[in-house]
């Protein structure tokens, strides 16, 4: 046992000292922009709060790329859901920043995407997420994005985008969900503008579906909008799972206080374990759970549910 502790805590010890500065991670943007399949490595090396700069900073580059609307807005869906999935007990503030820093053209697509691939609330059907808790994790993230945007330009759109993005994910309840959001923007002519154009011309409800009139509105020139055609399905490879992210906008701590566990630490990152490219999943591989009452959680320490019994045996 003690040689376990020991080897533990050098293993902690190598790992914060391989711990990325903001400096090193900015250096690597630029082979980002190539190739963004390297945002998950940068991105779980870095710190909580560089997570975020970085994130925006990233961003800032791919904008300025000389891609097609439709490459770069490729480009913002891997490199930003890469960074949520990376996230160290800072979910909220990184969506924010993901709805600050990209562009609206390319947000009509990411919160989509997003809806989809990573908050749907009923991914796992055998522990679905209540109206309550949906509400709740949706107002809380909603602050954050509110403040981040708070004088930035098209702030109203930007955080409609990320309202709408609750929207699809919430498979239409709450009921009183939309108006709650709604009700959460500061300008009044945004609100209403929210609740009678944007929404529902977003959400295609008795019209064709468009975007128009957000995009009209942050001047977007058509020429810069991603073909509605365009096929904007993540490259970066099969996700482990979809809808993961829901759970994580209600922060947890353990009894040290230290953040809920990431993505990247319940589901081993294939490029740094070498496993196949889907994950863990298969007949050989360890039992895991998001379930915090399981005891194959990944949290739990040895003296936590699940494990009390070895903790006997020295």
């Amino acid at each position: 046992m003690r040689k376990i502790m020991i080897a533990t805590v050098a293993l902690v010890f190598t790992v914060n000292a391989l711990a990325l500065s903001l400096a090193e991670a900015t250096a690597k943007i630029t082979g980002i922009t190539k190739d963004t399949k390297q945002m998950s490595a940068v991105m779980k090396d870095l710190s909580a709060d560089d997570q975020v700069e970085f994130l925006g900073r990233v961003n800032k580059a791919i904008a300025s790329t000389k891609h097609t609307p439709d490459a770069k807005t490729e480009m913002f869906l891997a490199v930003n859901k890469a960074a949520l999935l990376a996230h160290k007990g800072n979910l909220r503030r990184l969506l924010a920043e993901v709805y600050a820093t990209v562009p609206p053209a390319a947000l009509t697509v990411v919160n989509e995407r997003f809806a989809e691939d990573l908050f749907r609330r009923n991914a796992n059907p055998a522990k679905p997420v209540t109206d309550d808790v949906m509400k709740k994790n949706a107002l809380d993230t909603m602050k954050v994005v509110h403040s981040r945007n708070a004088g930035n330009d098209n702030a109203s759109v930007r955080d409609t985008f990320a309202i709408l993005m609750f929207l699809r994910a919430s498979n239409g309840t709450p009921a009183d969900l939309r108006d709650t959001l709604v009700a959460g923007l500061s300008d009044s002519e945004a609100r209403e503008l929210a609740k009678d154009s944007w929404i529902p011309s977003a959400m295609g409800e008795g019209v064709e579906k468009t975007y128009d009139p957000m995009l009209g509105v942050s001047e977007v020139d058509p020429s810069e909008a991603p073909s509605a055609a365009a096929n904007f399905l993540n490259r970066q490879g099969p996700a482990v799972l979809t809808g993961t992210l829901m759970s994580d906008l209600s922060p947890t701590v353990d009894k040290n206080g230290a953040a809920a566990v990431s993505y990247f630490e319940v589901y081993l990152d294939p490029n740094k374990y070498a496993l196949p490219e889907e994950g863990v999943g298969g007949l050989n591989r360890v039992p895991r759970s998001l379930d915090r009452r399981d005891p194959w959680y990944p949290g739990h320490d040895r003296e936590s549910n699940g494990y009390y019994l070895q903790t006997t045996r020295e």
